[in-house]
């Protein structure tokens, strides 16, 4: 991932990886809103807290972002 990797990336793979979920094929992302993300080529099952998960159609991909400014907010929007 080179230099798209940050203190937010790195919490977000963090947070997954502890819960179980793992991320393949990763590539930066620009996410619906102008944010950054990641996409995996597979799909992410919804997880309690942490992250949106956003289809990308034209893709086929999964983004994953942050949501309100922190990799840990208290509720989950799945939009998959």
């Amino acid at each position: 991932m080179g230099d798209f990797r940050d203190p937010v990336t790195d919490c977000l793979l963090e947070w997954t990886e502890r819960r179980g979920g793992r991320f393949e094929n990763l590539k930066p992302a620009t996410v619906p809103g102008g944010g950054r993300g990641l996409v995996a080529r597979q799909k992410i099952e919804q997880r309690e807290g942490g992250v949106t998960l956003v289809r990308l159609p034209e893709e086929g991909a999964i983004c994953v972002s942050e949501e309100g400014g922190s990799p840990f907010p208290e509720a989950m929007s799945d939009e998959v």
